[in-house]
């Protein structure tokens, strides 16, 4: 639909350990790099397409917030919208999603 465009992927690099398991994950990485979050974790970072030339490591800090912790957050009716831009948080609140 955009041929003209190009795209990325960004995820958190506890995806990336699972993202050779993903459909079509062949297909993404020809069309779209992938931009990796670091994540804390304990968890051997010896992986599959850690080294792929498309998958770009970001040098960040390591913050312990994910989408998973955004969904729990709403669910125990804890206030998220400082962690969030304005617009995100606002669509997640009219569409009472997590709740």
């Amino acid at each position: 639909k955009y041929p003209k465009n190009s795209f990325s992927l960004i995820m958190g690099e506890d995806n990336l350990r699972s993202f050779h398991k993903w459909k079509n994950h062949d297909a993404i990485l020809e069309r779209c790099d992938l931009f990796v979050y670091p994540r804390i974790s304990t968890e051997t970072d010896d992986y599959p397409m850690k080294n792929h030339p498309k998958v770009h490591f970001i040098d960040a800090p390591m913050i312990e917030i994910s989408a998973s912790f955004i969904r729990n957050s709403i669910k125990e009716g804890k206030n998220i919208r400082p962690l969030l831009p304005y617009e995100a948080w606002k669509y997640l609140d009219e569409m009472n999603f997590y709740r």
